[in-house]
């Protein structure tokens, strides 16, 4: 699919430009500069009790290819300014994370560039990711200052016009109260246990599994699949590539099944200690032996290592009932994970509405 193009970098109201401030008493937010990560970083270790590197900061926020956008990174800081007037009435800035412009980090929201398509016309999307509030200024307006700048630099019919993430209950309260966003859905989690009669079953044989990435093989498939999905990423060769290639310390295994020389369907797995995650699928609708090739390969892992599975699954009926033939079945999330999402186009809102809007562990950005 063509590059999709998206420069913000002409005025418009109430927008943040590159290197540009906006003051609101103590609290100020500009736009991500380079330098910055190390502070982002910091802060998002410490509000989620993680020890994320900065490499894996780096693959996440990568050059996106396929994407032409300006700026790059789509990420608003908030900032406690250490005025002379406030230090002189002794409110010198809240002790913590310091920025590269040496205020004191308040709050972050940011997002990624997201190709997306709705009955094969390509639009941009935006994926909420690594947004917080410092602990000492959760009772400011610090963080909502941020949301409001970022939906005003990126957001609009002419620009970004579809925002989606995954919430927390109390993040969910926040953007649906005060920030113009719906919770539309709960994370579709499904879940398989026992396996064992799945692993005594015949083999299929009409299919060869292989292991590996085939840029090649998977960009003629979603080719050919694309027409399946209403409302979906783009998940050509690029972004299989960005979203599971390359991530420090975590390993993808993409299996793929084929059948008179092409590929019929993929997977992309992710083993943990505790489990085995089906982080996507992509089939093109033709035929279910293909699907049953990939899925019991992946009950042959998770009977090898003892391990549970799960994936999450919307938006692919066909896909759905050719799993729960194998044993998956939908299961109640054990906390609360919603899709909140911000949109200005009628047509994607009904795609949503209609449940055509297909969704795997691979649009979000926890596994």
């Amino acid at each position: 699919m063509d590059s999709i193009a998206c420069d913000l970098r002409r005025f418009v109201p109430g927008a943040l430009a590159p290197g540009g401030r906006q003051q609101f008493g103590s609290i100020q937010v500009r736009l991500f500069e380079e330098g910055d990560e190390c502070a982002v970083n910091d802060g998002f270790n410490a509000v989620f009790s993680l020890r994320r590197g900065l490499d894996e900061w780096r693959w996440k926020f990568p050059p996106w290819e396929g994407v032409a956008v300006s700026p790059r990174y789509w990420i608003v800081l908030a900032e406690e300014v250490a005025s002379d007037a406030l230090m002189a009435q002794g409110d010198a800035p809240r002790p913590g994370i310091v920025s590269t412009t040496g205020q004191a980090l308040a709050a972050v929201f940011a997002a990624l560039p997201m190709p997306m398509q709705l009955d094969g016309r390509a639009l941009l999307g935006a994926q909420g990711v690594d947004s917080y509030s410092m602990p000492a200024y959760r009772c400011t307006r610090a963080y909502g200052r941020a949301v409001e700048a970022f939906f005003a630099t990126f957001f609009g019919d002419d620009r970004v016009s579809y925002f989606y993430g995954y919430a927390g209950e109390r993040n969910t309260q926040v953007l649906t109260r005060h920030y113009g966003f719906d919770a539309c859905a709960l994370a579709p989690l499904w879940t398989r246990g026992q396996t064992s009669w799945w692993l005594r079953s015949w083999p299929v044989r009409s299919h060869r599994v292989r292991f590996g990435f085939d840029a090649a093989a998977v960009d003629a498939l979603w080719a050919r699949a694309a027409k399946r999905y209403g409302f979906s990423v783009i998940r050509d060769a690029r972004w299989y590539a960005r979203r599971f290639g390359g991530r420090p310390g975590v390993d993808y295994l993409q299996v793929s099944a084929w059948r008179d020389g092409r590929m019929a369907a993929c997977a992309v797995l992710r083993h943990t200690p505790e489990r085995i995650d089906v982080a996507d699928w992509l089939w093109d609708g033709e035929d279910t032996a293909a699907i049953r090739a990939l899925d019991r390969h992946v009950a042959r892992l998770a009977a090898h290592h003892g391990v549970r599975q799960e994936m999450w699954l919307a938006g692919d009926e066909a896909l759905a009932g050719a799993l729960a033939a194998n044993g998956w079945a939908p299961t109640p999330l054990p906390a609360p994970n919603h899709l909140v999402v911000r949109c200005t186009r009628s047509d994607v809102r009904d795609a949503i509405a209609n449940g055509r809007h297909y969704v795997t562990m691979g649009d979000a950005d926890l596994v």
